[in-house]
């Protein structure tokens, strides 16, 4: 059939569809026409029956029969969109003015509701005792019904609150538009039920002087009839004591020491200053901006002087003491400059600067401990990073240490992590318009868990009496001889925000032809069956690859791979994992591929490439295969089939056998020229001889990423860390260590056939140069997976067994390779295997290994004597190494 062929017939399919659709459309909406005449047949003959029996109103039966069939509809109530009281009073405008009958009022209702709405009120039906048909409810217990479930049950007392606490005219707001806002929030007040108005004038007005948040939330809890102004005051007072108590009781009443700030005096004429408004003035009795006269606390008692007349909080004796008490504590003086600088966010250069890095909604920042204050600060830069989460209105004043108002635009509440201690909680960020104002205030600093003094590189007492191996509980403990160069390398990282931007990159100036064999052939498989479960996640994946640019939609193709769609691993603070879509190339495409033969470099390279370097970072590609654009051609013959249709892969997919080689190819072609960078698929890593060298190479390779139009996962990379998991192993200035994944051989259990033996084999293998003599250890287990023995585990590959394990978990350190210092090699033979251990001696006699390795004898090699199965092992390690 030809594309002609095939679009006719498409086109006609479509068309039988659309007259189907309009057919269906017709037929209902002819059963709607019928149902609603014999809703109005039935109001009709009802009027024309009493229109006989009354001569008199013989010249009303045409106009009664016209106006029940003119009855218009109704709009069906949306909870979302309308309080229940609105609509309710609504729609009895809309009773009288179509007159509609009383006995009709609820089947008129009913409708017009949504199929939510009619099947809850159809499961109340059913639920009354004897139980009803829906037409037989009556329009006071449909009512009640919606009453109970839409109607909000308003807290007075909280209501009452936000209309005297929310009476200022907002910018822009027309008196109008001011008067009906007013009116809006007093309907929800009950303002005719108060009976003692003077009462209710004391408590509202008490209770909207309140700035403590629990006070406030213990006086909501309170019904409007049991709260007066009496128990008000008496709960506030009551639940204010309890917080300090308690605040005393977990945190002590420790104080601490206090910056003075003066501004030095400038000479010159003063400049006059209008009297201020006497209304501007404070209230010597309680602070709040009125005449003293005024002061409806002219009888209140001083707590802590006993005078009558004022509160504690403004009492001059105590003021006076706490100054002479602040005078004796030290007092550190700052200049006019410095001032300015601290409200900037800027730190004098004799003040370590307590910077850590934290991750915020899955983004990775530089943050500032401040144990100065309990608010925690964002500049509006990191805001927009963050994707302009919604902003809170504040509902407190801001100031810095000068007496200056900070200038915020609201707040909201970020998911924080501190990397290292993995604690992790919801924070509230204040956003202010302040650049580089990023500050963790101490509340934050107690929730993750993070040490100011490991933060300055200091040790307490105690840390002192541990053991050097003790593990830190804070980066900064290991980490302190890097905390300025990781400092930097954050900095470093901010000079790039289009480099770790969350989106797909792609690799300017370059298109990657896949190459196939010359005899291939189009192969096309239809899509494979999707469960439910996985429906909603695909649709989602292909919408956003189509936007990301990784697949462009076709109606016709001549290649087809099906799709596999795989579960990535969980990472934490995530519902569940995220879903990679990728083609099942195996069974068709991967035959017909040329092999691309670049060499993969082996991780020993690798490492010793960047042996003994001062600090490492790690940079992580996002997507890295997608950011690689395929040729026409290849976008073509990479096409998936899918439930939704055939997209062309314009990206370089997961799942072709070529595509590691071609990737690596082109990372390295990107960075081969730059020193202290080793690549490995799209996993980088940097270091250098000391700090220096170290962010010299980290730009370098920013700045190359960046022109280069790739993208970075900021929340991946590790900057400047003393240590790092790289191809499986531990990479530090000590040397190479066993990685995490060691954990998971141990954690195997004892072989039950050849095929589980060889798995644990082959994973004590890529360990095998940290274990000595491994071949001689493992030969009852090698001798087991020979197809001439037969299968049978006993104490003596147990023993061979345990013996690994316990080898693997020693904390055995491989040190970096110097070709400056001395070189030694040892071996050793035993009657089943040769093994040698290449290490340098040090000046002070000791000896530490750089690898270890071994291998078996075969049949003839162990027929030789002891001298030369020593001598086979000189040979082995000197052509190993």
């Amino acid at each position: 059939m030809t594309e002609t062929e095939q679009l006719i017939t498409l086109l006609r399919e479509r068309l039988k569809q659309q007259q189907r659709q309009h057919k269906e459309d017709m037929e209902q909406q002819m059963h709607q026409m019928e149902m609603m005449m014999k809703v109005f047949s039935g109001a009709a003959a009802s009027a024309r029956e009493e229109s006989y029996d009354d001569p008199s109103a013989s010249n009303l039966r045409f106009p009664i029969t016209t106006q029940a069939a003119a009855i218009p509809s109704f709009v069906a109530f949306d909870a979302k969109s309308e309080l229940w009281p609105d609509y309710w009073s609504r729609f009895c405008t809309f009773v009288v003015a179509n007159s509609v009958p009383e006995q009709r009022k609820a089947q008129v209702f009913l409708t017009n509701q949504t199929a939510t709405v009619y099947k809850q009120l159809a499961n109340l039906a059913t639920q009354q005792n004897p139980p009803k048909d829906i037409n037989s409810l009556t329009m006071d217990e449909i009512v009640k019904f919606m009453k109970e479930q839409f109607d909000p049950k308003l807290l007075i007392v909280r209501e009452r609150f936000k209309f005297w606490s929310d009476m200022k005219r907002k910018p822009g707001e027309t008196l109008q538009e001011l008067a009906a806002r007013i009116r809006q929030d007093a309907a929800t007040c009950d303002f005719p039920s108060i009976k003692n108005l003077q009462d209710e004038a004391l408590r509202q007005r008490f209770i909207c002087s309140v700035n403590n948040e629990a006070v406030l939330k213990a006086l909501f809890k309170i019904k409007d009839t049991e709260l007066d102004f009496a128990r008000a005051v008496q709960v506030a007072i009551e639940t204010e004591d309890a917080a300090k108590v308690a605040k005393e009781t977990v945190y002590g009443s420790k104080t601490m020491p206090v910056n003075k700030v003066h501004q030095n005096k400038t000479t010159g004429p003063r400049k006059n200053h209008k009297q201020s408004n006497s209304t501007d003035r404070k209230c010597y009795r309680c602070g709040k901006a009125h005449k003293a006269t005024d002061c409806p606390y002219k009888e209140a008692k001083c707590r802590y002087c006993d005078v009558t007349g004022h509160l504690e909080a403004i009492c001059r004796k105590k003021q006076h003491q706490n100054r002479e008490r602040h005078s004796h504590a030290s007092v550190k003086r700052v200049t006019k400059a410095e001032l300015v600088k601290a409200i900037l966010g800027e730190v004098p250069q004799d003040t370590p600067r307590l910077d850590v890095p934290i991750t915020i909604q899955d983004r990775q920042f530089t943050m500032e401990l401040d144990t100065a204050t309990t608010g925690n600060f964002v500049s509006l830069p990191v805001w927009r990073q963050l994707g302009k989460p919604k902003l809170d209105d504040v509902t407190h004043r801001y100031e810095s240490a000068s007496k200056h108002d900070l200038p915020v635009l609201g707040t909201f509440m970020g998911q924080t992590k501190d990397p290292v201690t993995g604690k992790q909680s919801s924070i509230p960020y204040i956003v202010t318009k302040i650049p580089d104002l990023n500050l963790l205030g101490r509340n934050a600093i107690q929730t993750l868990g993070i040490s100011v003094d490991n933060a300055l590189g200091l040790r307490s007492i105690e840390s002192h009496a541990k053991s050097e191996g003790a593990k830190p509980t804070h980066p900064a403990t290991s980490n302190a001889p890097y905390a300025a160069l990781q400092r930097d390398c954050h900095r470093l990282s901010d000079k790039f925000p289009n480099l770790f931007k969350q989106e797909l990159g792609c690799l300017k100036d370059f298109e990657l032809d896949v190459k196939f064999k010359s005899d291939a052939k189009p192969v096309i498989h239809k899509a494979r069956p999707v469960p439910f479960a996985l429906r909603d996640d695909l649709a989602k994946g292909y919408e956003e690859g189509i936007a990301k640019g990784v697949w462009k939609p076709v109606q016709f193709n001549e290649y087809g791979t099906p799709v596999v769609p795989i579960r990535k691993a969980q990472t934490s603070g995530t519902l569940k994992p995220k879903l990679r879509i990728c083609g099942d190339y195996s069974v068709g495409i991967n035959d017909q591929l040329e092999d691309h033969r670049h060499p993969m470099p082996l991780p020993e390279e690798l490492m010793q490439k960047l042996g003994g370097g001062f600090g490492y970072t790690k940079i992580d590609l996002a997507d890295a295969y997608n950011q690689i654009k395929l040729a026409p051609e290849s976008q073509r013959r990479l096409a998936l089939s899918t439930h939704r249709g055939v997209l062309l892969q314009q990206r370089l997919p997961f799942g072709i056998k070529s595509a590691p080689g071609y990737f690596q190819e082109i990372m390295e072609n990107l960075t081969c020229d730059l020193p202290g960078v080793a690549v490995f698929q799209d996993d980088i890593l940097v270091s250098g001889k000391d700090a220096n060298d170290h962010l010299s190479n980290l730009e370098r390779l920013l700045t190359r990423l960046n022109d280069k139009g790739l993208r970075c996962r900021h929340e991946k990379c590790k900057f400047a860390q003393a240590s790092v998991e790289y191809l499986g192993h531990t990479l530090s200035a000590e040397g190479i260590s066993k990685g995490s994944k060691v954990e998971a051989v141990l954690k195997m259990p004892a072989p039950t056939d050849v095929s589980s033996l060889k798995s644990f084999l082959g994973s004590v293998q890529f360990y095998g140069k940290f274990i000595p003599n491994l071949a001689s250890m493992a030969e009852p287990l090698y001798r087991l997976t020979k197809k001439a023995n037969p299968w049978k585990w006993g104490d003596e590959e147990q023993a061979a067994f345990e013996q690994l394990k316990n080898v693997l978990s020693s904390d055995q350190v491989l040190v970096h390779f110097d070709p400056n210092k001395t070189l030694g090699l040892a071996c050793d033979a035993s009657n089943v295997g040769i093994g040698a251990v290449l290490f340098h001696r040090y000046p002070d006699g000791s000896e530490r290994p750089i690898a270890n390795v071994s291998k078996t004898l075969t049949a003839a090699e162990r027929n030789y004597s002891q001298i030369h199965k020593e001598a086979l092992a000189i040979i082995f390690g000197l052509r190993k190494f």
